[in-house]
């Protein structure tokens, strides 16, 4: 089993955690969630070369990492493309009552899952029965985002919860339409939109092959060519 760096923000609500890390780390964090851009090691080392050695142990554990030729790029019918600068929240939010919603269709099951994959020797059938997330668990996309950014994926799943899509939808909408009603919800949909697409610019072509892999799946040549149809499924 691949371990990672956990945080436990157990002492204090949930969102509060996830408006302080946003708060302290908002330039990093919209950095890394930029719509259309790879975190490539290459870019990883211009951007804070500090991370660089985050990708260095993901490919040496097997999770491994987008570089030029692996990463998915977004098309430019992509919704992703839309979230950026001082309105992103309010893009994000109005397009999923839009036209195009179905791109977040399983989205916060993905974001209210932590990575996991079956334990050594641990059979495929027990590991279902044990992580009802066991899809979104496994998606290697979702384990460098933890590796990249452990604290705000963790205060992110935990206000997240067990929301389920209806209601996170709704929270989602309570912060378009009524934002002083509940900051909580303010602080969601923020936290939503830059790990939408922080995931999507964390993906390699070869994600649904090397999930395949890790549960002892049959073989696929299965590749990720949208990163927003990846994220709706």
């Amino acid at each position: 089993m691949i371990e990672l760096d956990s945080v436990d923000f157990r002492d204090r609500p949930p969102h509060e955690a996830l408006e302080a890390i946003i708060a302290r780390d908002r330039e990093e964090l919209e950095a890394l969630a930029h719509p259309g851009q790879p975190l490539t090691a290459e870019w990883l080392g211009e951007m804070n070369p500090a991370l660089v050695p985050i990708a260095r142990q993901a490919e040496a554990a097997g999770i491994g990492w987008p570089d030029g030729a692996s990463a998915v790029m977004v098309p430019n019918t992509s919704p992703i493309l839309s979230y950026q600068g001082e309105d992103a929240d309010k893009a994000f939010a109005t397009a999923i009552i839009s036209d195009r919603s179905q791109a977040f269709n399983n989205f916060p099951q993905l974001i209210s899952a932590r990575p996991e994959i079956p334990a050594p020797d641990e059979a495929f059938t027990d590991y279902m029965l044990r992580n009802p997330h066991f899809a979104y668990a496994s998606k290697p996309y979702l384990y460098r985002a933890y590796m990249l950014k452990p604290e705000f994926m963790t205060a992110l799943r935990e206000s997240v919860g067990e929301s389920g899509m209806t209601h996170w939808n709704d929270r989602i909408l309570q912060a378009l339409f009524n934002p002083e009603f509940n900051r909580e919800d303010v602080v969601l949909l923020t936290g939503s939109r830059i790990a939408y697409t922080l995931l999507a610019n964390l993906m390699r072509q070869d994600d649904t092959q090397r999930q395949y892999g890790w549960l002892g799946m049959s073989e696929t040549d299965t590749l990720i060519e949208d990163a927003a149809t990846e994220l709706w499924s």
